[in-house]
């Protein structure tokens, strides 16, 4: 997506972006200064005490070398949003940034909000109760326990806050909760050039519990974008084209949308698996 694009000043957002890591490592991809380091950020999230993840370890470095290389000069800085609700992580992230210098910057900016996110109508009840845990716990969602109140917002609600007017990759995971955050993205959707969200239909309670799939992906063809199935073999498969029903009762997976006509389109088809399901 780099080498296909590799003009700077690309704006983010991570709904549900828990310890920052994913977040920070977008920003990096198109940071033209070498301000904007996921090595750094991993390194000083851990040592303040963040809860351990399956997404740890090297990771971080291994995708520095490979987007680093592909860089390019160029004018315009990166915009990063990081939203998450859980109080200790919140401090957590604030924390880290105070000590790296992160934050708004000559280099760009990185903007920390707390929001549990959903859809207009729940949103409009403005405060909403989520649960608190050690900072960086990522299981939570706002299905969950409840215990501490917290901001009901949309991602339409967060752009106009920030007066941000587009959003070139949208990345959702909030553990349940993604199609009210897309029901709640409606505007935003129309400038968000890649997506990202999370699957998660056995989770009762959640807003995936009373969503099929195939409605979400119906309204973002709708709305252009094509979506696949994220494999974790470096593979991507087409869900409308290769549907099954089975699809449905899967328990937990990542989807990954582009923007018809966008650049970024046939990058995702060149890693696209030609497959028909039966």
């Amino acid at each position: 997506m780099v080498a296909a694009d590799p003009r700077p000043g690309k704006t983010f957002m991570d709904v549900g972006c828990n310890k920052g890591n994913s977040a920070i490592k977008w920003m990096e991809r198109w940071d033209m200064s070498g301000f904007w380091s996921a090595e750094k950020w991993e390194g000083k999230i851990w040592s303040h005490g963040a809860m351990p993840n399956s997404c740890s370890g090297d990771f971080g470095n291994f995708t520095a070398k490979v987007f680093k290389a592909v860089k390019t000069d160029g004018p315009g800085k990166p915009i990063g949003i990081c939203v998450e609700p859980m109080k200790s992580t919140i401090d957590l992230l604030h924390s880290t940034i105070d000590s790296l210098g992160y934050g708004s910057t000559q280099f760009g900016d990185f903007r920390i909000v707390q929001a549990a996110v959903t859809d207009e109508q729940a949103a409009a009840r403005e405060i909403g109760h989520f649960r608190d845990a050690e900072p960086g716990t990522e299981w939570f969602g706002l299905h969950n326990f409840i215990q501490s109140d917290v901001p009901l917002k949309t991602v339409d609600g967060i752009m106009a806050e920030n007066g941000i007017e587009k959003i070139d990759i949208l990345l959702v995971d909030t553990e349940g909760g993604d199609p009210a955050v897309l029901r709640g993205a409606a505007k935003t959707l129309k400038s968000v050039r890649y997506l990202e969200f999370e699957v998660h239909r056995d989770l009762q309670g959640s807003s995936w519990s009373a969503t099929s799939l195939l409605s979400v992906v119906d309204e973002l063809d709708k709305q252009g974008f094509e979506c696949y199935w994220a494999g974790n073999n470096g593979q991507v498969l087409n869900i409308k084209q290769c549907w099954n029903d089975s699809f449905e009762r899967g328990t937990w997976a990542n989807a990954a949308c582009v923007k018809r006509g966008d650049i970024w389109e046939g990058v995702l088809k060149k890693f696209e698996l030609v497959k028909t399901l039966v």
